[in-house]
C-alpha cells in the first residue's frame, strides 16, 4: 500500500514537472497518472482488509505462546524435564532437549 502511494506520488510528480516546464502534461501523462491513483484507491479496502487479517493472525500467535509459557510443569520426577517431558539425568539443572531450567 504504501509502495504503491509513493509510486503515484512519484508518477504525479514527474508529470506535474514535465508540464510546468513544457507548458502541458501529455495526454499519456494524464492517463497514467489517472490510472495508477485509480487503482491505488481501488486497493485501500482489499490491503486493509489483508493486513487486518494479517495482524489477528499474530495476535492470535502471540496469546497461543503466551499460554504455553504459562503451562504447569509436567512431571515433578527429577529424571525428566518439568517443561518438556524429555527424559534427563537426576541431577542435572538445564535440560538437554529445551534447555530450560529445572526448578
Amino acid at each position: 500500500m504504501v509502495v504503491g502511494g509513493i509510486f503515484w506520488a512519484m508518477l504525479s510528480a514527474i508529470y506535474g514537472v514535465i508540464g510546468g516546464l513544457s507548458g502541458e502534461v501529455p495526454i499519456q501523462g494524464r492517463f497514467l497518472v489517472s490510472l495508477f491513483g485509480v487503482l491505488f484507491f481501488l486497493s485501500l479496502p482489499g490491503t486493509a482488509v489483508i493486513e487486518l487479517v494479517n495482524w489477528l493472525g499474530r495476535r492470535e500467535e502471540k496469546q497461543d505462546t503466551a499460554r504455553a509459557k504459562a503451562e504447569t510443569p509436567i512431571s515433578l520426577d527429577r529424571s525428566y524435564c518439568t517443561y518438556c517431558g524429555s527424559k534427563m539425568a537426576s541431577d542435572g539443572i538445564f535440560c538437554p532437549s529445551c534447555g530450560r531450567k529445572q526448578p
